[in-house]
């Protein structure tokens, strides 16, 4: 599992954004997030493993990253 870059830190809301804090245009949860979750896990990981679904979980937690950077034309 890793973290994707989406959360509801500094959202002001139990929405969950990315962190240049665009609104998730597309979404793949393991199950269904309630504002609850959204409220006690602030960040979103992925499960590479599991068919890329998406969790719900603690920011505190170490896990790996992925960083998004532009594409460049060669």
């Amino acid at each position: 599992m890793f973290y994707i870059g989406a959360s509801t830190i500094n959202s002001g809301t139990e929405t969950y954004k990315w962190f240049d804090g665009t609104l998730l245009q597309y979404s793949n949860w393991v199950i269904p997030v309630t504002s609850t979750d959204a409220q006690i896990f602030q960040c979103v990981t992925m499960n590479p493993l599991n068919r890329g679904v998406w969790h719900p979980t603690d920011c505190f937690r170490k896990l790996a990253f992925v960083c998004e950077i532009p594409m460049v034309e060669i």
